[in-house]
């Protein structure tokens, strides 16, 4: 699946936010690749390190292991999971498009990071 054939199933009315968040987490490092599973567009490096997807009429980036992550974890909503944080992203302005981008930053510095 394709994220166009994503955005057309699942985004409907956000497709263009779920559009920029793709262009943004794939412009943040060369060694980040997209895949489908479970479904949904996941975006990989060494490990899982996001999702999107549209809950509850609304559109989120996930971030996989978001509870490492304390930097960034007020910004995420853990409601009814342990590990993965979502972000939404509707309604996208200027400061959360910026605390998408320090999302991203925080996750490839986390994988980076890591041991394979």
């Amino acid at each position: 699946m394709t994220h166009d054939e994503f955005s057309e199933k699942k985004g409907g009315a956000f497709t263009n936010e779920l559009s920029l968040v793709h262009r943004l987490i794939l412009d943040a490092h060369p060694a980040i690749y997209r895949t489908v599973k479970y479904g949904y567009p996941f975006y990989c490096m060494k490990k899982n390190l996001f999702y999107l997807d549209v809950q509850k009429d609304r559109p989120l980036l996930a971030l996989v292991y978001a509870y490492k992550m304390t930097d960034v974890i007020e910004l995420l909503d853990f409601t009814g999971r342990t590990q993965i944080g979502h972000y939404f992203i509707d309604n996208l302005n200027d400061m959360k498009l910026a605390e998408v981008g320090l999302l991203i930053d925080t996750a490839v510095q986390f994988d980076l990071g890591r041991k394979r």
